[in-house]
């Protein structure tokens, strides 16, 4: 007879992962808990780079000229897809603790304009201490967090709103 799993993971399919859109201006725009098998899956090694974060970019863009009124939950899923998708191409996903060394982990992907006039992301990361998803407040320190911690190695990056850039630095 086989022992059937405790580990709560295994039984509803969920993992402790959990992934958010973020963008200063905007808030938190989505947060959704991954399934095991999103996390268990082999990266396309094509799946990189600037035309990915682009794409990512113009799927952000898109959610946001929606009003909350008109979003149904397909571009919900678009969204909660393409962050996935980019988020599984950083060196933020390689860098994960293991599952089961923590009680939760949360990926926020975060989006800014630059000074420059383009839109960078980010995946800024946290542990948590239950399973449960991250407070808006929450979201928003570990997004900033990574902005700042990304704009330190890249200054061109720097948001294209000053009273935002002071919070930076």
């Amino acid at each position: 007879m086989s022992k059937q799993s405790t580990d709560p993971q295994q039984q509803d399919g969920m993992s402790n992962v959990w992934i958010y859109s973020f963008n200063p201006d905007v808030g938190a725009r989505v947060q959704w808990q991954l399934p095991i098998s999103v996390i268990n899956q082999v990266n396309d090694p094509a799946l990189k780079g600037d035309q990915l974060a682009a794409g990512v970019a113009t799927i952000i863009g898109m959610f946001d000229k929606l009003s909350e009124q008109c979003l149904t939950q397909k571009e919900v899923d678009t969204l909660i897809s393409g962050l996935i998708i980019y988020a599984r191409s950083t060196a933020a996903w390689s860098l994960m603790p293991k599952l089961d060394s923590v009680a939760s982990i949360h990926l926020v992907v975060v989006d800014w304009r630059t000074a420059q006039g383009c839109t960078a992301l980010k995946v800024a990361g946290a542990k948590g201490d239950s399973r449960q998803p991250i407070s808006p407040d929450v979201i928003m320190k570990v997004g900033m967090a990574g902005i700042s911690q990304h704009v330190r190695h890249h200054p061109l990056d720097a948001q294209a709103d000053e009273s935002a850039a002071k919070v930076l630095h």
